[in-house]
């Protein structure tokens, strides 16, 4: 992305629940940021080839990083989270690894559906290269 802030990208989505399952699953979620008191916005991602709603979570400090990674990892049981650092430089955290990726760029429309991972926020593609 163009903002080089430290930002999550993750959902609340899980497989095994329908769609109305994972809209209440979205808005707990939603509830929980503003309880901790960041910033996110609500956006469109595809993992692993899936179309899920999703955030896009400002993180501005240690704790807040740490609260939203086990939020998602833990409570909302997430396979894993996107991270993008302050360099731009991003990963995916897991319960028990960290895999690296590059950084997170904007993709044409006609790259991104070629993709198992992109995000799609304000009628833009973003996808690590």
């Amino acid at each position: 992305m163009q903002n080089k802030n430290q930002i999550i990208i993750c959902s609340a989505n899980l497989d095994s629940c329908d769609f109305y399952e994972n809209q209440e699953r979205q808005k707990a979620l939603a509830y929980n940021f503003r309880e901790i008191g960041v910033a996110f916005n609500s956006c469109q991602g595809v993992y692993k080839g899936k179309k899920e709603s999703s955030f896009i979570v400002v993180i501005r400090t240690n704790e807040q990083f740490e609260q939203i990674k086990n939020m998602c990892l833990d409570l909302f049981e997430q396979d894993s989270i996107l991270y993008q650092e302050i360099s731009g430089l991003c990963s995916l955290i897991y319960t028990d690894k960290v895999e690296k990726l590059g950084e997170l760029v904007e993709v044409e429309f006609s790259k991104a559906k070629t993709l198992d991972n992109y995000t799609e926020f304000n009628g833009k593609y973003y996808a690590t290269n």
